[in-house]
């Protein structure tokens, strides 16, 4: 969470060649939400006026773009898909014998915030 906002959280950390928003603006969107950088970036955008034109003249570049799309948010789905079946193991194991220190709690409290 940020300090300047503490509604803010991380969704995601990615790495270079990834596209942001790409879900979003295919199924129409309004706002995509806000996208912070957590290092220094490149960013390049295409808007929906740009892309109707690139399908237009080069629809094998657009399709080539959906294919792309389709992949990183097929990926992203398996990730969430993995993400639901730890928590699912989690919230299904059986209860701890013994509470967690509030050491233990600070300690998982502060890698969180980190993350």
């Amino acid at each position: 969470r940020s300090r300047a906002n503490p509604r803010a959280f991380r969704l995601a950390l990615v790495g270079p060649g990834w596209v942001v928003g790409g879900a979003e603006a295919a199924g129409g969107a309004r706002d995509p939400g806000i996208h912070v950088a957590a290092t220094d970036c490149w960013a390049h955008l295409l808007s929906q006026r740009r892309f109707e034109e690139m399908q237009e003249k080069d629809p094998r570049l657009a399709l080539a773009l959906f294919k792309l799309l389709a992949r990183i948010m097929a990926h992203g789905q398996e990730n969430v898909i993995e993400q639901l079946g730890i928590l699912q193991s989690i919230v299904t194991s059986a209860p701890l014998k013994k509470p967690v220190s509030r050491y233990t709690m600070g300690a998982i409290s502060h890698s969180v915030m980190r993350a």
